[in-house]
């Protein structure tokens, strides 16, 4: 399953192209088309340039994995992605952590850039048995109604800063917050330190 045109890599920024983008495991080994339509190629184009780029601009320029870029929408249900999921309109990206690298570190960086602008951030997939484990989703809003996907290319919608926090506790129940930007940088900041402490210990 390819999205490049005659074997050629299709850029969607510097740093990330098309087949990184809808690439899935998921629909690989379920057989499901995850071609990006060209109707939603304004919108990857410009969720790579505004939240892929700085991200990786962010936590240090290195490479990044992405867990989760475009999914269709039979690909979506089988992920149990939200029916609103952002990632159907190639507007949203999860990005993982890189072996040793301490997520709390990486969520505070993008909550505390000052020119680092989402419509939402999300901590995912921290559990209480592996604290150090779970990506990151950012999205950026280029549709006219989120939620709602058409043609339409709206490069000047409305970004809502929306911060979520989803985590699982030790019998594997997820639990999923959405708080302020502030709340987020003392809960990450809190998990720093309990973390710290625990290695000290």
């Amino acid at each position: 399953m390819t999205n490049s045109t005659d074997g050629k890599i299709i850029r969607l920024s510097q740093h990330l192209n098309l087949d990184e983008f809808t690439y899935s495991i998921t629909a690989i080994r379920n057989k499901i088309d995850n071609t990006l339509p060209q109707s939603l190629m304004p919108n990857a184009r410009l969720c790579a340039e505004m939240i892929f780029e700085p991200v990786r601009a962010l936590l240090g320029g290195i490479p990044r994995t992405i867990n989760s870029g475009y999914r269709c929408q039979r690909l979506n249900q089988l992920v149990d992605g939200s029916p609103t999921s952002q990632h159907m309109a190639a507007s949203a990206i999860d990005i993982g952590m890189r072996d040793g690298e301490n997520i709390y570190l990486a969520f505070l960086k993008l909550l505390k850039a000052k020119d680092f602008v989402f419509d939402q951030l999300l901590i995912e997939g921290v559990s209480a048995s592996n604290p150090l484990s779970g990506w990151l989703h950012a999205s950026w809003n280029s549709l006219n109604v989120r939620g709602k996907l058409d043609s339409g290319f709206h490069p000047n919608a409305v970004q809502r800063k929306d911060v979520m926090i989803v985590t699982f506790d030790t019998e594997g129940r997820k639990s999923t917050r959405s708080v302020t930007i502030a709340e987020a940088i003392q809960w990450a900041e809190n998990r720093l330190e309990k973390l710290n402490a625990k290695r000290k210990a």
